[in-house]
């Protein structure tokens, strides 16, 4: 009889550790799920190396554009899938200059982006993917200086790829407008009128 009873007992207490087991892995589920969001809604900002109208060196492209080290928050058990997903993506500012109203670049803004290409191709940044961001000044229509901002990005992946080399794939081009202006208490100033060269990853 005693043995019975004592059968009896660890047969009821096996769906108590069932019921425990479930409640860890869920507190476990829930925790990782906080972490997740947490990442995910608060990505890391580029950080822009502002060149102005001189023409960078190929070394100073690749300083500015080599991502560093994010600081990420520390989550106990929980370590990212990715190592380089951890890496602040950086940028580049630059004063190209093109012919007026029009998205011919100029002899400066070729030598400009001949050191940037050469970057580009260096094995510190081959293996990442860049945005190539076109901006306008204020003056003249919204729509007109959209679709300028867009002819531009677009003329400068082109020298990249056509007369530089660099792979098409690793490029995107897009037209920002006179959104972001970087002198924003003056729409007008010429130094909105500017490429900015994004690093995207790998």
């Amino acid at each position: 009889m005693h043995k019975n009873h004592h059968t009896a007992a660890v047969v009821c207490d096996d769906p108590q550790q069932e019921i425990c087991r479930k409640i860890r892995l869920g507190i476990s589920a829930l925790m990782l799920w906080i972490g997740i969001t947490f990442i995910a809604s608060n990505p890391q900002a580029a950080e822009v190396q502002n060149f102005g109208d001189r023409v960078p060196s190929p070394g100073e492209f690749i300083e500015a554009l080599t991502p560093g080290e994010a600081t990420a928050p520390k989550m106990r058990g929980i370590k990212p899938i990715n190592p380089a997903a951890s890496k602040t993506p950086n940028a580049v500012s630059m004063e190209l200059t093109f012919e007026f109203n029009s998205a011919n670049l100029s002899g400066s803004a070729k030598r400009t982006l001949n050191n940037l290409g050469g970057a580009l191709q260096d094995q510190e940044l081959k293996a990442y993917r860049f945005r190539i961001e076109g901006y306008t000044d204020s003056k003249g229509s919204a729509v007109y200086n959209q679709r300028l901002s867009e002819q531009r990005a677009q003329s400068v992946k082109a020298y990249l790829v056509g007369r530089l080399g660099i792979e098409s794939r690793r490029l995107e081009a897009v037209g920002k407008g006179e959104t972001d202006p970087l002198d924003p208490n003056d729409p007008e100033n010429p130094a909105n009128r500017r490429v900015q060269i994004v690093n995207l990853g790998g």
